[in-house]
This record gives structure tokens, sequence and C-alpha cells, in this order.
């Protein structure tokens, strides 16, 4: 017979699972009120040691003032100064008791903070290694189904829509660009307007000296990698005057690794993206998407 009903049951175990989720921020926030409390409890038995050393100190000159004879011997003085000191360390034991007790609960709320939440990361990169897998085969099928353009049309979403932009005047005008709703996770337009709606720096009014500029920062970007060994995707993207995001923070690509290409690609310079590379380079299109190669997380990696 269950004698607890089962809304409070449930109630009960919602509650363990609030706590538990939020374990480490309550684990961390205890860690510091610990840390501080230690500070006081051990100034505090600071002033209360002083008082004991100095007891010890008076005691002890004392005691080696007594002049030696039958009744006090050498030996009763070094036994009497023994009994002294572990009384001294009793009491500093005590008095410093509290303090090493927080002091170390402190420091194992702090460490078990960091190890829920290294946990919890090591954790949600694996579930996003097996999402990515799993979407890049799904990406695969729809290629084979519907054709490589076609899918690619499909997953970037790209439409054609008025935007507010500034010259170089401080003018307002209304242009048409086109704008992707989609492009995936490591994929950028770019073109003569900017995502965020301005004129794009970089932009040249010749489209062949677009396609050199691409190619002179994709170098450039390699020669980084080379000498540094990693890059980040923020960091091409800062050179490409496109906005940067959270993820580029951590994804990009590493010079020895095993899953990756061990170099910077751009995704519009083989041989399967020619037909878009030239109609970008001859005029008849004014964006080009950039697919970049990113390795994915490698901030851990490094």
């Amino acid at each position: 017979m269950n004698l607890i009903p089962t809304k409070v049951t449930a109630k009960v175990m919602l509650t363990v699972l609030k706590t538990k989720k939020h374990s480490p921020k309550i684990m961390f926030a205890a860690g510091v009120v610990g840390v501080v409390t230690t500070v006081v409890t051990a100034s505090r038995a600071t002033l209360k040691g002083a008082d004991i050393l100095e007891n010890h100190k008076l005691t002890k000159a004392g005691l080696e003032g007594i002049p030696f004879g039958v009744e006090y011997t050498k030996d009763d003085l070094v036994k009497d100064k023994a009994l002294l000191i572990t009384q001294t360390s009793l009491k500093l034991a005590k008095v410093y008791a509290p303090s090493v007790i927080i002091g170390v609960a402190s420091i194992g709320l702090l460490t078990g903070a960091h190890v829920a939440l290294t946990r919890r990361n090591a954790a949600l990169t694996a579930a996003l290694a097996a999402v990515d897998r799993a979407f890049n085969e799904y990406r695969g099928r729809v290629r084979e189904s519907v054709g490589e353009e076609r899918e690619r049309e499909l997953y970037r979403d790209v439409r054609e829509e008025k935007i507010t932009v500034t010259d170089a005047n401080g003018k307002q005008k209304q242009v048409v660009a086109k704008v992707g709703h989609g492009g995936g996770k490591y994929t950028a337009l770019y073109g003569p307007i900017t995502p965020e709606g301005f004129p794009n720096p970089n932009w040249q009014e010749l489209p062949e000296m677009n396609v050199l500029a691409l190619r002179g920062i994709q170098r450039q970007m390699n020669d980084k990698l080379q000498i540094n060994g990693f890059v980040f995707l923020n960091e091409v993207l800062n050179e490409l005057d496109l906005p940067r995001t959270k993820m580029g923070q951590a994804v990009g690509w590493l010079k020895r690794s095993a899953d990756g290409d061990g170099f910077i690609d751009f995704g519009i310079f083989e041989d399967k993206d020619a037909d878009r590379l030239f109609k970008f380079a001859s005029g008849r299109e004014d964006e080009i998407w950039l697919d970049f190669n990113c390795q994915g997380d490698i901030l851990d990696r490094i």
C-alpha cells in the first residue's frame, strides 16, 4: 500500500531534480561564502592565538627561571617544556580548527562545482558531435535525392529583401540584397552589403578583385594557422569584416589533427564550386556563400 500520495512524491522528485540541475551554482556560491568565512574566522583566531603564544612565552620563561635542585632537576624542566608545547599546540589547534574545517569544505565545494561543470560540458560536446554527424548524414541523403545545387538552396534559404543601408556620406537608402535565413553552422554570405546592413569595406567594384581578395585572406589565415597552430572562426570573420558569432569563439582549425584537413578552406575554390565562383567572378552574382571547413570545437583541444 502506497502511504505517500503521488503528487507529493512528484513534487519531491522535481525539487531534487532542480537542486541537482543548479548544484554547480549552489556549490560555487557556498564555496565563495566559505572562503570569506575562512578568512574572517582565521583573522579572529590569529588574535586569540597571539594571546596563547604570549602566555606560552611567559610560562616558558617562568620554568626556565626555576633554580635546579633536589626537588626540581634539569629532566623536570625538559618534561615541563614538552608538556607546555603540547598544551599550547592543542589550544592553537582548537582556535584554528573552525577556520581549517570551513576552508577544506569550501575548497571541496569549489572543486565539486568545477568537476560537475566539466562533466556536463563533456556530455554536451559528445551530444553536439552526435547531432552534427547525424545532420551531415541527413544532408548527404538529401543531396543524393534532389541534387547538390537544390539542396544548397534549401539549406541556405536565401531570399531577396529590401534593407536600409548608410552610404559613405551618411545618407540612408534602400537597396535590394540577398539575405540568408539559413546557411548552416560554418557559412557566411559575402557581398557588397554585410549581414548587418553596412557596406563591406573589403568590397571592390571589379568582381575579379573580390575573388583575389578572398584568396589573399584565405592564404593569410592559412599562414597564421601554420605559425600559431590554431585559428578560430571569429578571426577569419574579422578579416572578412563579417560579424563575429558566439560559436566562432570556440570553433575553428588546428594545424595538427586526426579529424581535420589541416588547412583553412573558404569552400569556393574547389572544382565542384567552379560554376558559382565563375558567376561571382564575372559579376553575374553579387554575393557568394563561403562554406568554411571548420573542424568543430577546438577550444578544449588546443
